[in-house]
């Protein structure tokens, strides 16, 4: 399929930064549903360095993690850094 190398787990740092991001936005009382999730998504990017599997099975567990991580973690209208809080206003999602 490919005619050169291609690197394997680079979405470990991806994952590693949502984690902070999602940590720092969601707060501590988050934190084992956010940990689930990039579980998953570390499992899910593995699965697929290791598998090669098809583009629409990525696309449908993609949109998956993408759900349940809206539905554990709400809206983010606060970012709480070193134990201070500021509001997010017209950017909060």
């Amino acid at each position: 399929m490919h005619t050169r190398a291609v690197p394997l787990a680079g979405g470990a740092g991806i994952i590693a930064s949502f984690f902070l991001t999602a940590f720092f936005l969601a707060g501590g009382e988050k934190m084992p549903a956010l940990a689930l999730l990039c579980t998953a998504s570390l499992a899910y990017g593995l699965c697929d360095d290791i598998l090669a599997m098809k583009a629409s099975h990525k696309l449908a567990l993609q949109v998956l993690l993408a759900c349940v991580s809206c539905a554990f973690t709400g809206s983010a209208e606060t970012l709480r850094i070193l134990g201070r809080e500021y509001s997010l206003g017209a950017l909060s999602v």
